[in-house]
């Protein structure tokens, strides 16, 4: 996530908005890479919070005079909920890092679209819904990865692939625990109906990777239809991976950013939409991009796409080509900078009431790889919900105290937001 946030979170500053960002975990000279850097570099103001108490960074947001906090880890490892439970913004939403309801009286909004949350889940949500169309979160691939579309494919024999051209390669390269046991029946029955074809996963992490083997000969598929690869340096994953025919994705999390990287190296990403969040971005990703057909509705029809398409090399050939379209609009976009959506013009309420507005944000196909164009929406969203939200709710003298974490909540969420 944090290679999009480099990206994002400057692209803020460069608006009229000021981002103060807090960082919890400490700097670490190999994990950080040069993303770090952008963050430091790319916004107004970079804490390290690490050592200090919830209390301590709820008072330091509040001297910052935040309008709007924005949780970027939800309940994922090393959160910080305990800051956020003790109000010291406006505002306050979780946006990407906990792909599901905080269900907490302190975050009031969820930032989703219309697919990864549909109005009708609104009851299963603690927060009130803040909807960007067509997609919740853009892709920063045309700004951290342009050269890609000019890169040459690493070998198939590079990439421990069959060399045989006739070899179907699909693909899978979530984390394996990811992969569900009804889920991992139906790949092999795939391969099954596709004999001349492998199943190319990460290895990661290293031991699921024997018991996948067992199971797969357990269903009479050999283990050597199976390729497991190790990480592989960012600098040419994409131009690595670009060797698989078609993305098969993971089912009740589906691929996040691991989607988004296989799309923009031209790879189709089957997907089937479930019910919450988490397995429902791979649908909003597909849609965005005007590939409805790739997402399945139920198993089998998962099954029945993936054998067609890899049967019918014409139809995998159309796919990849609309991919490569959007993908050369986004880029001319990141490299022109988008011109097709204005600051102006606020859309109307939708779902709370009110309606209209401009249609800039949901009439493209290319703003999954759009940033600038996406970032217009995104900040057009932010400040309908800062005006619906209202007044402070913070002490009336700019102090934190220390407070009941589910005791910090004034008024009713009862706004749905979407920009349109």
């Amino acid at each position: 996530m944090g290679r999009e946030l480099s990206v994002l979170l400057p692209a803020h500053a460069q608006q009229d908005v000021l981002v103060f960002c807090y960082a919890q975990n400490p700097p670490h000279d190999v994990h950080d890479g040069p993303y770090r850097r952008k963050f430091v570099q790319g916004v107004h103001a970079f804490r390290e919070i690490n050592p200090l108490s919830d209390l301590a960074v709820a008072q330091m947001m509040r001297d910052d005079k935040l309008d709007i906090l924005v949780d970027l880890m939800g309940y994922t490892h090393g959160a910080r909920d305990g800051v956020v439970a003790h109000r010291p913004a406006r505002l306050q939403i979780s946006f990407k890092g906990y792909m599901s309801t905080m269900g907490s009286a302190y975050h009031d909004g969820l930032v989703a679209d219309l697919v990864s949350v549909p109005a009708e889940m609104a009851p299963y949500y603690s927060e009130a819904l803040l909807h960007v169309a067509p997609v919740f979160s853009a892709s920063t691939h045309a700004i951290n990865h342009p050269d890609v579309p000019y890169l040459a494919a690493v070998s198939r024999k590079d990439a421990k692939l069959p060399q045989d051209p006739e070899v179907f390669v699909f693909a899978c390269f979530n984390s394996l625990y990811k992969i569900t046991p009804s889920l991992f029946n139906v790949w092999l029955s795939i391969l099954k109906k596709v004999p001349k074809s492998v199943l190319w996963l990460l290895k990661e992490p290293a031991d699921a990777a024997a018991y996948l083997c067992r199971a797969a000969k357990a269903k009479g598929v050999s283990c050597s239809r199976l390729i497991f690869t190790p990480k592989v340096p960012i600098t040419h994953h994409l131009q690595i991976k670009a060797n698989a025919g078609l993305f098969l994705d993971t089912v009740l999390y589906n691929a996040h950013s691991t989607a988004a990287d296989a799309l923009w190296a031209g790879i189709p990403v089957l997907t089937l939409a479930r019910e919450k969040m988490a397995s429902r971005v791979g649908a909003s990703l597909a849609l965005s991009l005007g590939l409805p057909q790739l997402v399945a509705r139920t198993l089998a029809e998962y099954e029945e796409i993936a054998v067609r398409l890899a049967t019918s090399p014409g139809k995998l050939a159309r796919l990849r080509r609309q991919l490569v379209v959007r993908r050369t609009l986004a880029m001319n976009a990141a490299a022109g900078g988008s011109s097709t959506a204005g600051r102006a013009g606020a859309p109307g309420l939708v779902g709370g009431g009110g309606g209209g507005g401009a249609s800039s944000c949901r009439d493209s196909s290319t703003i999954l790889f759009d940033v600038p164009r996406w970032m217009r929406c995104y900040e057009r969203l932010l400040g309908m919900a800062l005006e619906a939200r209202g007044a402070s709710t913070g002490p009336a003298d700019g102090t934190v105290r220390p407070v009941d974490a589910r005791g910090v909540m004034n008024g009713e969420r009862a706004y749905h937001l979407i920009v349109v």
